[in-house]
């Protein structure tokens, strides 16, 4: 499987390519291409919802959506244990 990003001079997506519009090779030996799939980034939404937190709760969400994942961390008082 190869992931292909395909951008013009000035770095902006090229779009409406097909499968015909590629050629791979391995070892100098042209492959057969069995699946060729578009895959666009789903919309960034323009802010994320204000959310109110309980009293002792905090987060490190900005203001603004990053573009990209986000991790999450998640310690619970069942399976984390508290030392003194």
């Amino acid at each position: 499987m190869i992931d292909v990003v395909v951008t013009d001079k000035r770095g902006q997506p090229v779009t409406g390519l097909k499968q015909d519009d590629f050629t791979i090779k391995e070892n100098g030996k042209e492959q057969t291409i069995k699946a060729c799939e578009v895959h666009l980034p789903g919309a960034q939404p323009q802010a994320y919802p204000k959310f109110d937190l309980a009293p002792n709760v905090y987060t490190n969400v900005p203001a603004q959506p990053l573009e990209g994942s986000i991790n999450i961390v998640l310690f619970d008082l069942v399976n984390t244990p508290i030392t003194d």
